[in-house]
């Protein structure tokens, strides 16, 4: 019979972060067979989309016992923010049977990050004698983290009554 592919422990769409170890287990998929006995013995493995000649550069693997996928490398949101893969889950019998299931892992972003500058000094010309909030310059830097880790808040070092500067937008 061929076996139904199921989920235990997951959603349909996976998310994982940097926090994760290698071998850290993700997720678990579990497959049964109506067969019985040793024909009903299911492994699993992760199998490759559209001809690509490696799954996923190897960054997942899949225990072919258990159906515990783990992380096998290191993630970086920044470099792949997600993964696709196919998890096929073949039993013992002659023929042997197959079920895919496909899972999405999303790479969640964490403050790994430092902010950049535009550039690396700045130089302002003004004349004396400028009203206060005359406007000097503005700086500007950018995160390459996301969502609330990529927001930015300028400020002087060390605070300076003379100037001010907008902790939004860098004015």
């Amino acid at each position: 019979m061929l076996p139904r592919m199921d989920w235990l422990n997951v959603l349909n769409d996976c998310k994982a972060n940097l926090y994760y170890f290698v071998r850290s287990q993700i997720a678990q998929f579990t497959a049964v067979d109506a067969d019985t006995g040793n024909n009903a013995r299911i492994t699993y493995r992760l199998i490759t989309q559209n001809n690509s000649r490696d799954v996923n550069d190897y960054v997942f693997g899949i225990f072919p016992n258990s159906g515990w996928l783990y992380l096998n490398g290191t993630l970086d949101r920044e470099s792949k923010d997600s993964y696709n893969l196919v998890v096929a889950a073949k039993d013992n019998g002659l023929p042997s049977q197959t079920a895919t299931s496909q899972v999405t892992i999303e790479v969640l972003d964490i403050n790994d990050n430092d902010p950049l500058f535009a550039e690396e000094d700045y130089a302002f010309k003004i004349e004396e004698n400028l009203a206060r909030g005359t406007f000097v310059g503005r700086i500007q830097a950018t995160d390459a983290d996301s969502g609330l880790n990529s927001d930015l808040r300028y400020n002087l070092i060390p605070a300076n009554s003379s100037f001010q500067i907008n902790a939004i937008n860098g004015e």
